[in-house]
């Protein structure tokens, strides 16, 4: 393992509320008290409706994660969830567009809700679920601890779960700074997971009927036919190209090494119980199968503005043989329009 992977990587300890990289042991300080502090002061009422959403969220993916034989008892507390101000998320956030605070979002402090831009109304009940899934999952993959950097640069830890946790290596108060190993790979999964519980679940809830069908008569009769799927387009963008970049890697994987896997779903599945266990080493050995330093690289794609995730995502693919997106190349024309 490189020294800059092995320097974000902290070992998650299933006894004690200690983290640890792979050399020095690192506990919890005040710090994390602090923050939680700052979140709870500011923190608004839930509404019903709301407060039922962030319930059923938290099931279907507590249920997801089951499956692969995780029990993650954080899920049992609803006080995950914080609805925030926006002038709060902005006070957070400092170095951020304001215009790119994200309605929802998934933090070593637990989720962010955005209540000023709830209040408009432009936020459907199918987004929500939806949004609320995406950051479940989130919550429980690799990067579900608790995290942070102390004025002298120092990293605490605080995990919930054993296995490995991944350090964002940036302090909350400046994220254009930072570099954020793994979180090309954990969005791909993570929004891969959010369409294949919409397909199984959430498309068939009675809640969301109508809302479901106005999305799929954007769908044409040939990609009804072939089983395409839209969601919503906060879904779009380099999440769906992320998502895309993770069907074709395992389906890549199980194509090189058939001798080695049942099919491709097999595979995939592998994959998920990496990612909900804390499993790095197991994600790497199947990643490794595309070539030496497909690991690294793809730890490398990092989320960006502009068009360098695209470029990123069209690198990896040339250099590990991955089938071509043309749909990379038309969205890289339209933002040079």
């Amino acid at each position: 393992m490189s020294e800059g992977l092995r320097k974000n990587i902290f070992i998650k300890n299933e006894k004690s509320d200690e983290g640890a990289d792979f050399n020095n042991p690192m506990k919890e300080d005040s710090n994390y008290t602090i923050v939680s502090e700052f979140v709870k002061e500011k923190e608004l009422e839930k509404s019903k409706e709301l407060s039922e959403l962030i319930d059923s969220a938290r099931k279907i993916v507590h249920n997801e994660a089951r499956e692969f034989g995780v029990e993650v008892n954080v899920f049992n507390d609803r006080n995950l969830v914080h609805l925030l101000p926006h002038d709060t998320l902005l006070s957070i956030f400092s170095s951020h567009n304001p215009e790119r605070i994200p309605t929802f979002t998934a933090t070593d402090f637990g989720i962010w809700l955005d209540a000023d831009k709830l209040k408009d109304n432009k936020v459907s009940e199918l987004e929500k679920i939806l949004l609320l899934v995406h950051e479940f999952l989130h919550q429980s993959s690799v990067h579900k601890f608790s995290q942070f950097i102390d004025q002298e640069g120092r990293v605490h830890v605080r995990p919930y779960q054993k296995g490995y946790a991944v350090g964002y290596g940036a302090t909350y108060q400046d994220v254009k700074k930072s570099r954020r190993l793994f979180f090309g790979l954990n969005e791909a999964i993570t929004q891969y997971l959010t369409r294949l519980i919409y397909i199984r679940k959430i498309s068939k809830d009675p809640r969301f009927a109508e809302q479901v069908e106005q999305l799929e008569k954007k769908l044409t009769t040939k990609q009804k036919e072939e089983g395409k799927t839209v969601l919503p387009n906060r879904f779009s963008g380099v999440y769906y190209f992320l998502e895309s970049l993770f069907k074709d890697l395992y389906e890549s994987i199980y194509k090189r090494h058939q001798d080695d896997f049942e099919d491709d779903l097999e595979v995939r599945n592998k994959f998920f119980y990496h990612y909900f266990n804390g499993d790095l080493p197991g994600a790497g050995k199947l990643i490794r199968k595309l070539g030496d330093g497909a690991f690294t690289d793809l730890a490398n794609i990092d989320l960006v503005e502009g068009d360098d995730t695209l470029h990123q995502i069209i690198n990896f693919r040339k250099k590990y043989g991955l089938p071509e997106d043309k749909n990379i190349e038309q969205a890289l024309k339209m933002i040079k329009k």
